[in-house]
């Protein structure tokens, strides 16, 4: 975050475009992430209205192993590596599905892929009726190759619904925009 709020988000996704291009990679993201170094358990539980409130924001896996050429979820920057691009139908597959204004899909050398969601990582406010189209659209066409919901809930202080439930935040549909009498 430090990062992004000092060089901007074109920078970031410039170290991304940077990086990717020194990586193999089946798929790969950058966006706004939680990343915890301990607490997990205690913090998840207290941030719960604010992940519904703010879909953007990614709370990662604790693994990655296993993970193959599944897509761990939806974020600002997008990298699909050949095989998952071919599976989807290529580039042009992409982009005749993708028709968002902010959405954005850049050919890469090695048969891979950028998806931008936008020219910058956007959190949204669901209570600002803010949910994000241009990620429920990416999420519809890669549906088949997100990755499941895991069989084992980690999320404590969580019930199975509702971690099911943020898990897929961008395919079920999104919560009504609450108005709040106080705000005039």
């Amino acid at each position: 975050m430090q990062y992004l709020e000092d060089q901007g988000p074109e920078k970031a996704r410039e170290l991304a475009l940077s990086l990717a291009e020194l990586l193999p990679f089946s798929t790969g993201h950058a966006g706004l992430s939680l990343s915890f170094t301990r607490g997990r358990s205690k913090l998840l539980p207290l941030l719960r209205d604010q992940l519904v409130q703010h879909p953007g924001w990614d709370v990662p896996r604790e693994s990655t192993w296993g993970m193959g050429e599944g897509v761990d979820g939806i974020h600002w920057l997008n990298f699909l590596g050949p095989p998952l691009l071919e599976t989807v139908g290529g580039i042009q597959a992409l982009r005749s599905h993708l028709s968002h204004p902010e959405t954005s899909v850049q050919e890469l050398t090695g048969g891979r892929a950028l998806i931008s969601l936008g020219p910058a990582p956007l959190a949204g406010d669901t209570k600002l009726g803010e949910t994000l189209p241009a990620y429920r659209e990416l999420a519809r066409f890669l549906e088949p190759w997100l990755l499941p919901f895991p069989h084992v809930n980690t999320w404590d202080g969580y019930t199975d619904e509702e971690a099911r439930l943020w898990w897929r935040r961008f395919l079920e549909a999104p919560p009504e925009k609450i108005s709040d009498p106080r705000d005039g």
